[in-house]
């Protein structure tokens, strides 16, 4: 579901599990890549030449040709952030990486959120919340994914 892995990749509590679980697959390149621009889009307007710089970084991590964390974007979206990015006559448009992040994203949500969903990490971290809720030392008020929600609701 789109929206209960977009509330795991932007919560604090769920995050966390869906990372771990990446890293150990060795595909958490995607996850980091979307969260560094997240990161750029929080910088807001202005700041030119810090978004300048925050992009390149991100362009140098992820999506520069044999990095150690590169991503798997279509040529097609990996050359329109190329030009977007080195024209340096004009500034960094506002959505510079509106179309490799939904491809990161819909990578995320076809590949490995579905194994997510069924792995034991998941479980474990389902269960990890349950003893937490029980015990009153978690907030409810932060984003999760459905299941954690529901757990929630049981548990107040």
């Amino acid at each position: 579901n789109i929206s209960d892995l977009l509330h795991t990749l932007n919560s604090p509590i769920a995050a966390p599990s869906f990372e771990a679980f990446l890293d150990k697959r060795v595909c958490v390149e995607n996850y980091h890549s979307w969260k560094a621009i997240m990161d750029f889009y929080a910088l807001g307007e202005g700041l030119e030449q810090m978004k300048r710089t925050k992009a390149m970084q991100i362009w140098n991590q992820f999506f520069e040709k044999g990095t150690l964390q590169e991503v798997n974007v279509s040529g097609k979206s990996r050359n329109a952030l190329m030009d977007k990015l080195f024209n340096e006559s004009e500034p960094i448009p506002k959505n510079v990486f509106e179309d490799v992040q939904k491809e990161l994203f819909y990578n995320m949500l076809l590949d490995a959120w579905p194994k997510y969903l069924k792995s034991e990490d998941y479980q474990n971290f389902l269960n990890e919340l349950a003893v937490k809720f029980s015990n009153g030392s978690l907030p409810t008020k932060l984003p999760l994914p459905r299941e954690v929600m529901l757990l929630s609701l049981i548990h107040i």
